[in-house]
């Protein structure tokens, strides 16, 4: 079976297969979208409803599933190159590029809903990978970039 044919990438199986819980409550600290911590020897991704919305779980998930890798090979970066680095693993696990690539042409709600992202996450994915017109990059990268002001860019 080809890899596009699995999609959208199911969290909880990757999840799974790595022994880590995923909940979704209250328990991350109030301006948080979600962080990974690590109880015993086990990990746990919590997502913070209250801060991230439904659309933006799933990514959320694959972001700090990445600082869970980074923790486990012993990776030490400085924080800003960790956020860069888990922002493009959770890309990369959630929109494969090659996928991403053969399905560029499609309208991006259809997209959205194929690979199970944000429409902002979508964006970005396509933006990375060339497949935006030079005016939707820019837009693309005005939103990521208040994104960033308001405290929601990881």
């Amino acid at each position: 079976m080809r890899r596009g044919d699995k999609l959208p990438v199911r969290m909880s199986d990757v999840t799974a297969r790595l022994d880590i819980e995923v909940i979704i409550g209250t328990g991350a600290p109030s301006r948080a979208r979600a962080m990974a911590a690590r109880v015993g020897s086990r990990w746990r991704v919590i997502i913070n409803a209250a801060t991230c919305p439904p659309a933006a779980r799933r990514f959320q998930a694959a972001h700090e599933l990445g600082h869970i890798l980074l923790a486990r090979c012993g990776a030490a970066l400085d924080p800003a190159e960790a956020e860069r680095w888990c922002n493009a693993f959770a890309a990369a696990l959630l929109m494969p590029a090659d996928d991403v690539r053969s399905h560029a042409m499609w309208p991006l709600d259809w997209l959205t809903r194929r690979f199970g992202v944000t429409r902002t996450a979508m964006r970005l994915r396509l933006v990375e990978l060339g497949c935006l017109s030079a005016h939707e990059r820019a837009a693309a990268v005005r939103r990521r970039a208040s994104m960033i002001e308001l405290g929601a860019g990881s």
